[in-house]
């Protein structure tokens, strides 16, 4: 779960929460034989299969038992067989599917590795393993999404060629167009993943030259006070939480937006605490 700023605000997160409730429907137990055909559940060898045929991975997260939704995107989309082929000549395809396994299962230990709080989501990834892009259900056709996907891989192929022309490049030439290379993965991922390649931009535009890249440095700062919050909320430090707010409003120059979702969490934690005068000043 991200806290604040980017991918979701407190209210946004709100909704996406209930719009997932509202896809929840008593579950059917899912078959150890039902992976749909052309697609692996074995995440270790598909990124291995990748780095030695060199293709991209295509890594679907579902929740079959609980989740009306991923059901339907398995049966409409993924069991598609002219989908599944046209799909194996650029990705492996991984299946996630975490119904039934325990918080330390692999299956969990890889949503918490890319971030996945909603199903079904489909992540984009080089042989590696590297995100590059994220997405979902979808209304449309089997073709409607299919033309999605290509669009997708068009603008990463887009992205590459870019980013190779950076390494001919110095100083504040090649600090923009690292930071014109970046994947659009929403803020906090982009950070959190790209997070090296950010810094390195920062670093070859000393004097703030580069409006693209002073931006990079609040993406950055954004990351920091998430990584906090996330570790202060597993050790149920409510007040931390709090402290580590209000700190975040007080260190950074904020519009009012940035500053409303940080607001947001404070009344989210206030409400917890059973606080409801400090949640009514925060509101």
């Amino acid at each position: 779960k991200f806290w604040f700023t980017g991918m979701k605000s407190g209210i946004q997160m709100v909704n996406a929460f209930l719009g997932l409730a509202l896809l929840l429907a008593p579950g059917v137990s899912r078959a150890a034989d039902s992976t749909p055909r052309g697609w692996t559940t074995d995440s270790v060898m598909a990124r291995s299969r990748a780095i030695l045929s060199g293709k991209e991975l295509l890594i679907c997260f579902t929740w079959e038992v609980e989740c009306q939704a991923s059901r339907q995107f398995i049966r409409h989309y993924l069991s598609d067989h002219g989908l599944t082929r046209h799909l194996q000549s650029t990705y492996e395809l991984v299946l996630v599917d975490l119904s039934g396994r325990s918080d330390h299962d692999q299956s969990h230990l890889l949503r918490d590795e890319y971030t996945v709080s909603t199903f079904p989501t489909i992540v984009l990834a080089d042989g590696g393993g590297m995100p590059w892009a994220f997405t979902g259900l979808r209304p449309g056709s089997v073709e409607d999404f299919k033309r999605h996907l290509d669009d997708l891989w068009y603008q990463e192929a887009e992205r590459r060629t870019l980013l190779a022309e950076a390494g001919e490049l110095t100083g504040t030439e090649r600090a923009e167009v690292l930071a014109e290379s970046l994947p659009s993965l929403g803020k906090p991922r982009t950070a959190h993943f790209y997070g090296d390649m950010m810094r390195e931009a920062i670093a070859l535009d000393p004097n703030h030259e580069i409006a693209a890249v002073s931006r990079l440095a609040t993406q950055l700062r954004d990351l920091k006070y998430n990584e906090s919050m996330q570790a202060l909320e597993i050790e149920e430090d409510w007040d931390g939480m709090i402290a580590c707010t209000n700190s975040y409003i007080a260190a950074n120059e904020m519009d009012d937006s940035r500053r409303q979702i940080a607001l947001m969490n404070r009344y989210v934690i206030h409400r917890r605490l059973s606080d409801l005068e400090g949640a009514w000043k925060t509101l």
